[in-house]
């Protein structure tokens, strides 16, 4: 009866292992692939009104371009960052900091009791149920990967923006598919008229994490189960796709902007979106694209049923990183006294202080690094990268299911030897 015992334990323990990796890698485990691309147009800051750059359209000095990033994957994503690159010399960021992108959100058009989105909503499902937040920045100090030429960091300028995500999502802090509308937008102001394919503006993947490239500053996460929380998200061998994310004005041809149908399902449960075929929605030259829920750096998704808001204590940036951002943006009359900033001067030092996801705010006596956080929510790294938790999982199994495993095999082992031990007590 000991040995069926053990036997019969051993048996379980493999099937508890299968399952547990079932349990984490639902679907297709394989699903890494990643595609971001970019579009350029005007935008009417009034109207909030995208209009898409047609073919040979000409961009002249002293005007605004805006730029949207689209991202798309077949898989779960928590938190992620895009860094964005366009010629200096060309180019000029127009704003600073986070205040210089504009997220795609829609949040007057989602039912928060029933937590399903309503006819007409244009926001970015991904962002508006799984994000708490963004952050940006518009001054090139970023670390460039080495990968990259001496050439392509002298004539470019990357810029980042990424999402915040923890409990207090709208979703719970759960992750969501990004189903290939537009995330985020910049404007660019044309510092000389633009001759025929000469502005580039790009993307590569050099910049995003992988198994084989850790450490750069992009990332577009990945999370095994719909139920982990977003900052479980971990580097895999993705599949990057960054062939539309490489645009040269003015353009040759006219861009294809996608559309995409969000689920309804209620919140808490795992949600995804599907994106129509690609191709299937042509812009002609002139035509517009209204996004009626369009927000000017909006961030926090506030509601009645989230967890309250706890805030931790402001701590203030110490005084030589304090020089270091203000000479970084390019303020040369410093003198140590806040009083003598201007406001743009100061979004000029926040947009380089908040570079790496943390909030900053500006007081009478120095700038503060403030963080919001939910009890017990799960957060991002200061970097924005996501934090390893106890649901983190390797190879498809969580730190926590392995312990599982172990122990079991443990008392497997333990039972087996207690067999052994009567077996030779009887012999005796």
């Amino acid at each position: 009866m000991a040995v069926v015992f053990v036997l019969t334990l051993m048996v379980s323990i493999i099937a508890a292992a299968q399952s547990l990796t079932a349990i984490a890698a639902p679907g297709d485990p394989g699903a890494v692939s990643a595609e971001v691309k970019l579009y350029a147009g005007r935008y009417d800051t009034a109207t909030k009104v995208f209009t898409p750059l047609a073919a040979g359209e000409a961009i002249k000095q002293g005007e605004d371009i805006a730029v949207r990033i689209a991202p798309n994957t077949n898989y779960l994503v928590g938190a992620s960052r895009y860094i964005v690159m366009f010629d200096k010399t060309l180019f000029t960021m127009v704003g600073s900091g986070t205040a210089a992108f504009t997220v795609n959100s829609d949040k007057n058009n989602i039912d928060y009791d029933s937590g399903a989105t309503l006819p007409g909503y244009t926001g970015n499902y991904y962002y508006d149920f799984a994000c708490t937040g963004f952050a940006g920045t518009t001054v090139d100090n970023i670390n460039w990967p080495a990968s990259f030429s001496p050439t392509d960091r002298e004539k470019y300028k990357a810029v980042a923006v990424g999402t915040q995500a923890s409990s207090n999502a709208f979703n719970g802090g759960n992750p969501e598919v990004l189903a290939g509308n537009w995330l985020f937008q910049f404007r660019l102001k044309a510092t000389q008229d633009i001759s025929a394919g000469t502005a580039q503006i790009w993307m590569d993947s050099k910049w995003f994490r992988s198994n084989t490239n850790t450490g750069v500053e992009g990332y577009i996460s990945k999370c095994l189960e719909g139920q982990l929380a977003s900052s479980a998200g971990n580097n895999y061998s993705f599949n990057y796709n960054f062939t539309g994310a490489n645009i040269r004005l003015p353009l040759s041809g006219n861009q294809v902007i996608p559309t995409t149908s969000p689920t309804t399902t209620p919140a808490g449960t795992t949600k995804t979106a599907t994106t129509s075929p690609a191709g299937s929605t042509t812009v002609s030259p002139g035509s517009s694209t209204t996004n009626p829920g369009d927000t000017a750096a909006s961030t926090d998704l506030t509601l009645s049923t989230a967890a309250p808001l706890t805030t931790a204590e402001p701590v203030k940036v110490p005084q030589q990183d304090l020089d270091t951002a203000v000479d970084k943006a390019g303020i040369a009359d410093w003198d140590g006294n806040m009083a003598n900033l201007t406001p743009e001067q100061k979004d000029a030092v926040k947009g380089y202080l908040a570079e790496n996801g943390k909030n900053v705010e500006a007081r009478d006596d120095g700038f503060y690094y403030v963080e919001t956080t939910v009890p017990g929510a799960t957060a991002t790294n200061a970097d924005g990268s996501p934090v390893e938790t106890e649901s983190s999982t390797e190879d498809g199994i969580t730190r926590s299911q392995k312990r599982i495993i172990i122990a079991a095999v443990i008392i497997a082992v333990l039972g087996i030897a207690g067999v052994a031990g009567m077996l030779a007590r009887k012999k005796k």
